[in-house]
């Protein structure tokens, strides 16, 4: 353990004060183990840190079989707090609430637990987060779609099907939330995917015309079915009165509460042959639209997983502003905001002096980050007052910048070849004739 001072009577030092191992008492959990090391301050013996690590024991050990409570038991309460680090640094964590009887040091749940990833969620949604659900249901739809011959009832198929299903949905929702477009909430594919931008829809269904079983069908000079026809089949069954995402869990209700008939026979469930193509065409596609990989064929360096606390940066991404032709200038909220987070006057004369169509300043630790064109200048990145205004700027060195604004900004960049520049121009003599570097 790396020694800090014990918060009650300052001492360096701290020792052992136990070593145990408990076994999860959650049936499916039952080959893991927790060690417990509790540290104790070697003076005072406060307890100054707990230690859990959680080991796969390789065996599979089912929870003991209970036996009557004797009188000279001890049964403790605890809070099961276990996690578990991957190999792309994601945290794990699942808590619940357990009993143990001591000496037997198995921990049966008393309640639900809950787990959690440290994910997010800000006003904006995660599409990038959307995308990733839709690409995992659809690798589940692999494992549960019968293989190598025809499912044994609609039973066994509809849970493949829903899957599918909520994958589509989800794939096509991403990319009305990355461009945060407002759609009237419905499980129609069809709607929904009417929603994406028409340049996308062009290059989702080129792409799913080049899938495997559409090529197929081209040298045979026959028509292949088009992602809309596809998204339809699905959004629309039994007459119109249904959908997949329906029928998959109200398929056994009665056929007078949605399509007043006395009878019904089902016969046109959707056999998923080409949908998973166009889920991954989906997929794709989205990706190759992404902000990041739009910026990287205009020439941006731009790193992922990028994370540079000490210069208060933030978000995800590193990008070199200078390699896209840009300068940033970062302004803090101590500099820039008053109490009621509005403008301050210096502030706002920057603004004035040094106009420019494109900001971020969310989820930025209340900076606001104004991006310009540099001109083909290199500024020297740092700490700066200009026109009076305490600020950073960033032209070499690698500035954090979140998914929704890299997408925000390859949109920028777009409008700016087609003639309609959103960015301001930023040069080494600033309007009080002082040269900025």
């Amino acid at each position: 353990m790396q020694d800090t001072p014990c918060y009650k009577c300052g001492s360096q030092e701290s020792r052992v004060e136990s070593d145990k191992v408990f076994r999860l008492g959650v049936p499916h959990l039952a080959s893991l183990v927790q060690r417990e090391v509790k540290y104790a301050c070697s003076v005072c013996k406060e307890i100054r840190q707990v230690s859990n690590r959680l080991i796969d024991s390789g065996n599979y050990r089912p929870p003991i079989p209970l036996r009557s409570h004797a009188s000279n038991d001890v049964v403790e309460q605890k809070l099961v707090s276990v996690g578990q680090v991957f190999s792309d640094k994601r945290l794990i964590a699942l808590d619940y609430p357990a009993v143990f009887r001591v000496g037997d040091d198995v921990l049966f749940p008393t309640f639900e637990g809950n787990i959690q990833d440290a994910t997010v969620i800000d006003r904006y949604g995660k599409p990038d987060l959307m995308v990733d659900f839709a690409e995992e249901y659809l690798r589940q739809f692999w494992i549960l779609m019968p293989t190598g011959r025809l499912p044994n009832s609609l039973i066994e198929i509809m849970p493949a099907l829903l899957l599918l299903f909520t994958a589509t949905e989800l794939a096509v929702k991403a990319y009305l939330i990355r461009s945060e477009k407002r759609v009237k909430p419905n499980h129609s594919l069809v709607d929904l995917y009417k929603g994406i931008d028409s340049d996308h829809r062009e290059e989702i269904q080129r792409r799913f015309a080049e899938s495997y079983l559409n090529s197929a069908l081209s040298p045979l000079d026959i028509d292949s079915p088009k992602m809309e026809e596809i998204l339809r089949l699905y959004s629309q069954t039994y007459g119109g009165k249904s959908n997949v995402h329906m029928d998959s869990r109200y398929y056994a209700e009665p056929t007078t509460k949605a399509f007043n008939n006395a009878n019904l026979a089902k016969g046109n469930t959707p056999y998923p042959i080409f949908l998973p193509d166009a889920v991954r065409t989906l997929i794709d596609t989205y990706r190759f639209y992404s902000g990041s990989e739009r910026l990287r064929r205009l020439g941006a360096d731009l790193q992922g997983n990028f994370r540079d606390s000490g210069t208060d940066n933030h978000g995800e991404w590193g990008l070199i502003p200078s390699s896209l032709g840009l300068v940033v200038v970062v302004v803090s909220q101590k500099a820039g905001k008053d109490s009621r987070y509005e403008d301050l006057k210096v502030f706002s004369e920057f603004k004035k002096s040094y106009p420019t169509g494109f900001s971020a300043d969310w989820m930025y630790g209340g900076n606001t980050l104004l991006f310009y064109r540099d001109n083909g200048q290199r500024f020297s990145d740092g700490k700066r007052v200009i026109s009076g205004l305490e600020c950073r700027v960033w032209s070499n060195g690698r500035l954090g910048l979140h998914s929704r604004d890299l997408y925000l900004l390859a949109d920028a960049l777009d409008c700016a070849d087609r003639n309609a520049d959103r960015f301001g121009y930023f040069t080494k003599t600033g309007v009080d004739g002082k040269r900025i570097t």
